[in-house]
């Protein structure tokens, strides 16, 4: 059951009503940008399972050619675990993404991830031409550079 306070940012506790949600919200002219809820997982399954889901929600708003995308945190899927299932599953997504027409947004967690993050990023936008975007920390001393970084990279 979803909180009250929580409506206004959870779409829906499954795939379709959030697929749904975000249906409504393309009515009244809004995109979505769909988020499972989760992250830091230490464990390769849970990764999995939600790489997965994040596949499964990717070729679910394919289908609806609806206005809308989804955002992946790299803790979940990965990144605690190894950089590897981090970028096998962020390719996973991204490329089901690409082949259905759905933006991906990868989240900027921590400082120590950044660099592995925007290097996923670099490679991933131009083997898509552009089916993934990052989204920087605005405090961080170093966002100019990467930002600066980022210019010549397909995508947002």
């Amino acid at each position: 059951m979803i909180p009250p306070i929580a409506n206004n940012f959870v779409a829906g506790e499954t795939a379709d009503r959030a697929v749904s949600h975000v249906e409504s919200l393309n009515h009244d002219g809004i995109a979505g940008i769909l988020n499972l809820l989760g992250e830091h997982y230490s464990n390769r399954q849970e990764a999995d399972a939600d790489a997965d889901a994040y596949v499964s929600l990717v070729r679910q708003l394919g289908a609806t050619n609806l206005d809308g995308c989804v955002s992946v945190k790299p803790s979940q899927i990965g990144l605690d675990v190894s950089d590897t299932a981090f970028r096998e599953n962020l390719d996973r997504i991204v490329d089901a993404a690409a082949d259905d027409d759905v933006f991906v947004w990868v989240d900027m967690e921590d400082y120590t991830t950044t660099d592995v993050t925007l290097d996923a990023v670099d490679d991933l936008g131009h083997r898509t031409d552009g089916n993934v975007g990052v989204c920087v920390q605005a405090n961080l001393k170093r966002t100019p550079d990467d930002l600066a970084r980022l210019a010549d990279v397909p995508g947002k």
